[in-house]
């Protein structure tokens, strides 16, 4: 069976099987929720190990179903440990490499965040144990199959993962039996805001941003000009639904990353017709989008929101002064600004009334301060040393690496992604673009 029938059929299979998840919750069905967690599994266990992390990312929007309680957690985190056994095992049948650097930081780091959870008395989660988890599996992954990892792939079922999701959130995000796994807030209870099965339409929009900017950067550099129609249809109706988050942020790093895809086409390249016939076709397309009615109430909602904005505060949901008050925190408590507290449950909780400071680098800070997250770059320079292609990019795919570098960490300035997968799993994506763009650039467009 050739390649792209294998991606098919991997992808067909889990398309089914979500669907089957989706009637076994909505229908509260116990069995129907057991066998499709059960395919889940056998999808990610016994495909091809290169599919592992398509998939891992494909089911990412679902993970919130991947339960058969609201209390309990994920299957995607049991999957996620069970394949570093088997991956680990692999690895350790090969011959294992041990020479790249990420392994000593991984363990230094993992001594260093046990012996400030040990001064602080702070106990060991759940979260703790799978960030740890993916700080060895990933270089351990990339290390035995990193060379056969597809950028179009990943991005295909990260792309069609989340427009499932979509679908079946429309259809279903009312049933009763559905909601439990989902902590709504005020404006996704009345219809003002959409965020498929996530709990904050940021978070979803931030996932849909990279499937978006991803998708782009291949209608540009694709050779097959059949692709092209579909490949705007599948952004388009990305775009749709993400509009309808209601996310500033998504519209401010959409926009970011519409005039620097625009910027990149224009200097690449592709023939003039090509070019023309691309401007016009996403030109029609994005016309037709935002004049159907949801759309255009959805617009309604994005002028309130910005009407609001007076000053950074505001312009940011307040976040602003949530980061001062983690920031003065860290001022105050130098020792923990140094060390951090060991990447444990949130101290400020009782006293901020959240779990996390709403921007990801505050949070490294205060979760690990500047030591660990010192390691932290250093793993990721070590990782991306390791794995990168060596050969170099010409100027336009640079701008390339910085529309999805930008789709993938300007969210992260308003969010916590610390202890979600979306931390370890889209930088990959980015290192898997780096030799996606290496190998289109040589040939002729």
């Amino acid at each position: 069976m050739g390649e792209k029938n294998k991606t098919i059929k991997v992808l067909t299979f889990s398309i089914i099987n979500v669907v089957v998840l989706s009637f076994g919750h909505a229908l509260g069905i116990s069995a129907l929720q057991l066998l499709s967690i059960g395919m889940f599994g056998a999808i990610a266990v016994f495909s091809p190990r290169k599919y592992y992390l398509p998939i891992m990312i494909f089911y990412l929007p679902w993970s919130s179903l991947l339960r058969t309680s609201p209390g309990m957690s994920s299957f995607h985190s049991i999957v996620s440990l069970l394949m570093l056994v088997l991956v680990t095992m692999e690895w350790l049948k090969k011959n294992p490499d041990l020479s790249g650097g990420y392994f000593p930081v991984a363990i230094v780091f993992v001594a260093y965040t046990l012996t400030v959870k040990l001064f602080n008395m702070l106990p060991l989660e759940p979260p703790y144990i799978f960030f740890m988890a993916m700080v060895f599996f990933i270089p351990i992954y990339l290390r035995v199959y990193g060379g056969e990892l597809k950028f179009e792939t990943m991005m295909l079922f990260l792309a069609i993962g989340n427009l499932s999701t979509c679908i079946a959130a429309t259809i279903m995000i009312d049933n009763p039996n559905i909601l439990p796994f989902m902590d709504i807030n005020d404006e996704m209870a009345v219809g003002i805001r959409f965020s498929a099965f996530y709990s904050d339409p940021n978070y979803f929009s931030a996932q849909m941003l990279v499937a978006i900017a991803g998708l782009m950067i291949i209608l540009t550099k694709t050779k097959k000009k059949k692709l092209v129609l579909p490949l705007i249809a599948l952004i388009i109706a990305l775009i749709y639904y993400a509009l309808q988050s209601v996310s500033k942020a998504f519209i401010l790093s959409a926009t970011v990353i519409l005039i620097l895809w625009i910027f990149n086409l224009l200097i690449g390249k592709r023939s003039a017709s090509f070019k023309i016939y691309l401007i016009l076709s996403v030109g029609a397309a994005i016309v037709f989008a935002v004049n159907q009615e949801i759309l255009i109430e959805q617009v309604e909602f994005y002028l309130l929101r910005f009407g609001r904005v007076s000053d950074v505060s505001s312009l940011t949901t307040g976040r602003v002064n949530l980061w001062d008050v983690y920031l003065d925190y860290l001022m105050i408590n130098t020792e923990k600004l140094i060390f951090g507290i060991g990447l444990s449950e949130d101290q400020l909780i009782s006293l901020l009334n959240t779990n996390n400071a709403h921007m990801t680098l505050i949070q490294m800070l205060y979760q690990i301060g500047v030591i660990g997250l010192m390691m932290i770059v250093f793993w990721w320079k070590s990782v991306y040393t390791s794995f990168m292609s060596k050969s170099k990019l010409i100027y336009s795919d640079w701008i390339n690496m910085g529309i999805l570098g930008i789709a993938i960490i300007m969210p992260w300035f308003g969010l916590d992604v610390l202890y979600f997968r979306e931390f370890f799993y889209f930088p990959v994506i980015l290192l898997t673009m780096r030799k996606y763009l290496v190998q289109n650039s040589y040939e002729k467009a």
